[in-house]
């Protein structure tokens, strides 16, 4: 095997003073990995969907290939419906690397999914005023309602970052 097939990690770690570092390894020409996204069942140890992200295909793109995290929630929706099942009136939770609005509106709308995620502050579509704690207490509570889409967002400064 080449030498620069041998290793998979982008970055190494070592012990220090009882805390883990990483570094990083800046020759290492090749990132190896696969991502399995799933869609499951939360009340019985089901999986109905994987989908295998294993880096863009060496030629043309089939239809298998989603770009983006938020896509490839959405094909796993489709597909599911697609087969014949129903997912209307259904609750759907994601971690904070899948929630984003334009996800959120997409799936409320062609789904009619309840939705519920972290979004990240930083995220597009979030206003300004619950991207940032500074100035709220700790404690505060806000929530937005839009009628339109039936979107609520929650913000709430829960512990303040010392310092």
């Amino acid at each position: 095997m080449d030498q620069r097939h041998k290793g998979s990690r982008k970055e190494s770690q070592r012990e220090s003073k009882g805390k883990i570092i990483n570094f990083l390894i800046s020759g290492k020409p090749w990132k190896f990995g696969i991502l399995y996204r799933s869609l499951n069942d939360s009340e019985v140890p089901y999986t109905y969907r994987v989908i295998v992200c294993a880096g863009k295909p060496a030629g043309e793109p089939t239809e298998h290939y989603v770009k983006g995290a938020a896509k490839a929630v959405v094909k796993a929706v489709r597909d599911y419906v697609n087969e014949g099942n129903e997912v209307k009136g259904r609750n759907m939770t994601m971690d904070r690397g899948y929630g984003c609005i334009e996800l959120v509106e997409e799936l409320t709308r062609e789904f009619k999914l309840t939705v519920i995620c972290t979004v990240c502050a930083n995220r597009k579509g979030l206003p300004d005023h619950f991207r940032n704690a500074k100035g709220r207490p700790e404690g505060d509570y806000q929530a937005l309602f839009d009628e339109a889409s039936g979107l609520s967002i929650h913000s709430e400064v829960v512990k303040k970052k010392s310092g």
